[in-house]
């Protein structure tokens, strides 16, 4: 993705529509298309993103703030909040388009669609009320859709990264998050950081799922020495200790999807290797590059690609 893949709400459908035609160009049977984390983030900010794209995350949040500062404070007040007024003041907007764009590719290319994430408080439509905004906390939703164009799952990320807790996101709560069933899988969504951890995977295969997606997008240098253990790149650490690590054994798991985003987002750079994996304990012939259990996975960290692969 690219800024101007945000200019306007046209521009965004058109560069998600055009990944679901070519992720599906020679493909006719039920498809499941797993997008990144943050992949409509840009959506909330999408007027001054052309703007804001070369500037740090921070310095462009400073620069709305300075900007807008009068009608912040406004809905700051409305809502009771502080800096997360900036998320709610074009909160309803970035919904609808986010919502409208993900169901509307849904149904034309009748898929099943795990669309990325944004940044939004909790939002809900009630025929008296609209669309409206129901709380102020600000959460990582990731939304997913049926070939009917209609929602079947949402949930939120429950282990913020330090940047997110930076950027005043809130914490879920692993209670809420839930997998839907689609004809012979059960799927989950795990945002990034959630399917390092034991708890989340557990808990998704003892509800049955079959198939973890790992919606991600990692802002750290894909081949610099992993801070935790500097014998291994970023690279190496997310494939060896990652979602392939997680699923093997389960009781319940078979695949693991996780779609990473790559390009540039504020002015930082989002790199990484999208990837499909299997537990071994039911495929047992799945191994790419050394690494058990990998299937298929994007040849690049920095561009981008598309990975597939056929689950019986």
């Amino acid at each position: 993705m690219s800024a101007k893949d945000y200019k306007t709400p046209a521009d965004f459908k058109a560069k998600i529509f055009s990944l679901c035609e070519e992720s599906l160009a020679s493909y006719s049977g039920e498809a499941i298309l797993a997008f990144p984390e943050v992949i409509a983030l840009a959506v909330l900010f999408a007027k001054d993103y052309q703007e804001l794209s070369s500037s740090k995350a921070k310095t462009a949040f400073l620069k709305i703030l300075k900007r807008d500062w009068q009608s912040l404070l406004i809905t700051a007040f409305r809502y009771k909040l502080g800096l997360r007024s900036i998320y709610h003041q074009n909160a309803i907007t970035a919904y609808k388009v986010y919502i409208e764009t993900f169901a509307e590719a849904a149904k034309e290319f009748g898929a099943v669609i795990i669309a990325g994430s944004l940044f939004l408080p909790e939002i809900d439509e009630e025929a008296t009320r609209g669309v409206h905004v129901k709380g102020k906390q600000v959460y990582n939703y990731s939304y997913s859709f049926l070939p009917s164009s209609k929602i079947i799952n949402r949930v939120a990320k429950v282990n913020l990264t330090r940047l997110e807790h930076r950027l005043r996101l809130n914490k879920a709560s692993l209670s809420e998050n839930y997998p839907f069933r689609v004809n012979k899988q059960k799927i989950a969504v795990a945002i990034c950081l959630d399917a390092f951890y034991d708890s989340v995977i557990t808990k998704y295969d003892a509800l049955g799922t079959t198939i973890i997606v790992q919606p991600s997008a990692n802002f750290a240098a894909w081949d610099r020495p992993w801070p935790q253990d500097t014998s291994l790149s970023e690279g190496e650490a997310w494939l060896k200790y990652g979602l392939c690590k997680q699923i093997q054994g389960r009781k319940n798991i078979v695949y693991g999807i996780n779609p990473m985003l790559v390009g540039e987002l504020f002015g930082m750079i989002v790199q990484g290797r999208s990837n499909i994996v299997a537990n071994q304990k039911y495929i047992t012939s799945a191994k790419l590059e050394k690494i058990n259990g990998l299937l298929a996975i994007a040849q690049s960290y920095d561009q981008e690609e598309i990975v597939l692969f056929d689950v019986d």
